[in-house]
């Protein structure tokens, strides 16, 4: 027979204090195990997908990248308010996903806190839910990071009329091709 708080009672007593916060300490570190071997599990089978699907992995990078690419060169071309809104919806769907994913993974730890038996189920839903996430976020963010930063900026080209310059686009970090391209505008002096 159980009381309201679903504490055990002995004849007309509750279970002593002593074994309630052992049977506690151990929930804990059950749901701490599940964390970690299902993150665990699910990381090493998303990296082992990743080097056994290199042309998967490689469309997956070059997306993120052309898609920081792309938001980056319709902010410099002036259409800052349309890549703040496609980039604002990306974040919104990534953060919808995060969500359904946390609360799947939520419901796997509340089912082994109430049986233990469903550990094994558990952390595979763990696995599949978060586990790709400590992988794909991380490297998907820094690919879209590192597209971004091939973005194409104006520089001033200036004519003899000053108050009209006239705008080429350069890479933030200039190859040689874009130096020499650079070379007139470095080399001709400004009108005063």
């Amino acid at each position: 027979m159980t009381d309201f708080a679903g504490l055990e009672l002995v004849g007309d007593k509750q279970v002593t204090a002593e074994l309630v916060n052992d049977s506690l300490l151990e929930k804990l570190q059950l749901e701490a195990e599940l964390l970690y071997t299902g993150l665990k599990q699910g990381a090493v089978r998303r990296l082992d997908e990743m080097v056994e699907n290199p042309l998967s992995t490689t469309l997956q990078i070059g997306g993120a990248a052309a898609i920081g690419l792309g938001l980056s060169y319709l902010r410099a071309s002036g259409y800052g308010r349309a890549a703040h809104s496609v980039a604002l919806g990306l974040g919104i769907l990534a953060g919808l996903d995060l969500g359904f994913r946390l609360s799947e993974s939520t419901g796997a730890l509340r089912s082994v806190w109430n049986d233990p038996s469903t550990f094994d189920r558990s952390r595979d839903l763990i696995a599949n839910n978060l586990g790709g996430l400590l992988v794909d976020y991380p490297i998907l963010v820094g690919s879209g990071y590192m597209g971004s930063k091939f973005v194409l900026h104006p520089v001033p080209t200036y004519t003899k009329n000053i108050l009209s310059p006239q705008y080429r686009y350069v890479r933030s970090t200039p190859s040689k091709l874009d130096l020499f391209s650079l070379a007139p505008v470095l080399t001709e002096p400004l009108e005063k």
